[in-house]
C-alpha cells in the first residue's frame, strides 16, 4: 500500500527524527502541522549536564539520536557494550582466517550498532572496512583501517566501562549520576533504533 501511493522515501541509520517526521508528515496528509504534532511526541525535557561525554563519540549525534533522554542512552550503552564487546574480534578473526565476505558483514554490524550511540567516526571507519573487504583492497589498506578502527574501538569501550564503573560506585563521571533525572526508558524506541 505504501508503495502504490508513491511512498518511497528513506531515512538511514541512526535515525535522524527531524528528517523523519517530517517525511511522514509529507506522506500522511502533506501538512507541516502533521510533522510537528508527531515530533512533539517524542520530545523529551533535555538536560545536557546530565548526558555523558565518551571517547570517540559525537556528543551532539548522540543528543540528537535519543532526543537528550539520558535514560534511552544509558540502555543503548548497555546494549551496545552486552552484545557488541567482542564485535571487533569477531571482525579480525573471520578476515585472518581469511573470509573477507563474514569480514565485511561483521563490519556493517558493528558499524550500524556504534552509529546508534553517536560513534560517528568508529561507524564511518567499519563502513570503510567494510567496502575494503568486499572490494579486496590491498592489505595495506585493510591494515591501516583495522588499526585506526581498534583503537578507537577499545577507547569506545574503555569508556563505557568506565562510565558503567563509575554508576555502580553511585559517584559522576562527565556529569551522569546513577540518579538521573530521567527515569522512563521508551523501549519500543530502543528496539526502533537496534
Amino acid at each position: 500500500r505504501c508503495l502504490a501511493s508513491g511512498m518511497n522515501d528513506h531515512i538511514g541509520k541512526p535515525i535522524d527524527w527531524d528528517a523523519l517526521f517530517g517525511i511522514l508528515g509529507r506522506w500522511f496528509d502533506g501538512s507541516p502541522e502533521t510533522a510537528d504534532e508527531a515530533a512533539s511526541m517524542t520530545e523529551k525535557p533535555r538536560n545536557d549536564l546530565d548526558f555523558p561525554t565518551l571517547a570517540t563519540v559525537d556528543r551532539e549525534q548522540a543528543l540528537k539520536i535519543v532526543s537528550g533522554n539520558v535514560a534511552l542512552y544509558r540502555k543503548l550503552l548497555h546494549v551496545v557494550r552486552g552484545k557488541h564487546a567482542d564485535g571487533m574480534q569477531r571482525v579480525l578473526t573471520v578476515y585472518r582466517a581469511g573470509d573477507h565476505a563474514a569480514a565485511a558483514r561483521e563490519a556493517h554490524m558493528l558499524s550500524g550498532a556504534v552509529s546508534t550511540i553517536g560513534a560517528m567516526t568508529l561507524s564511518a571507519t567499519m563502513k570503510l572496512l567494510q567496502d575494503a573487504f568486499e572490494g579486496n583492497a590491498p592489505y595495506s589498506t585493510i591494515q591501516s583501517l583495522l588499526q585506526g578502527a581498534e583503537s578507537d574501538f577499545n577507547a569506545l569501550i574503555s569508556a563505557i566501562d568506565a562510565l558503567f564503573a563509575a554508576e555502580s560506585n553511585g559517584t559522576q563521571l562527565d556529569g551522569l549520576s546513577r540518579h538521573s533525572s530521567e527515569s522512563a526508558v521508551d523501549e519500543r524506541a530502543i528496539r526502533i533504533l537496534l
